[in-house]
Parts: structure tokens; C-alpha cells; sequence
């Protein structure tokens, strides 16, 4: 299993890489391979490898519910440690 890479926009590179980590560690403890947790969440194989390498871009709330329940677990759980900073207005 193969996790962390490329940061790609949207989240800074502590977040990406905590969201893929998070991703990776989930589906190692649900024991299902990436094949299988791509068919159960509806993605392609290479979107989650993606995400798992911290390489996907801009993915929607709509993966994130669909990873979290495919992983029978919280969405709570499955961004844990990841927040978002406001930036500061002048």
C-alpha cells in the first residue's frame, strides 16, 4: 500500500496528506483491498489511488460520504485531523 505524494490545491499539504493517511489506515483496518473499497464507494480505482497519494484535487463531499460509509465509519473519523484556517482580512 502506497500512500502520500503531490499536493494538488484546495487544502495546505498537512491536510492532504492526514486525509490520505486517514484514508489508507481506514481501509488497512476494514482489510479491503483498494479495488474493493473503490467498487463499495462507486469510484474508479485510480480516483481512490489518487486520493491515497494525496493527488486528488477538489474532491466533493459526495466522495467523502461515500468513502466513510463504505469504511462503516464516521466522517468525524475519516478527516480526523484535518481543520481549515480562515485567512486573516486586512
Amino acid at each position: 500500500m502506497t500512500c502520500g505524494g503531490a499536493v494538488a490545491g484546495g487544502l495546505g499539504p498537512r491536510e492532504r496528506s492526514r486525509i490520505a493517511a486517514n484514508v489508507c489506515g481506514l481501509r488497512a483496518r476494514a482489510r479491503v483491498s483498494r479495488e474493493e473499497l473503490a467498487f463499495l464507494a462507486m469510484m474508479a480505482t485510480d480516483r481512490l489511488a489518487r486520493i491515497e497519494a494525496d493527488a486528488q484535487p477538489d474532491t466533493g463531499l459526495d466522495v467523502w460520504v461515500r468513502l466513510a460509509g463504505s469504511l462503516d465509519v464516521s466522517l468525524v473519523e475519516l478527516l480526523a485531523g484535518v481543520a481549515w484556517k480562515p485567512a486573516e482580512q486586512e
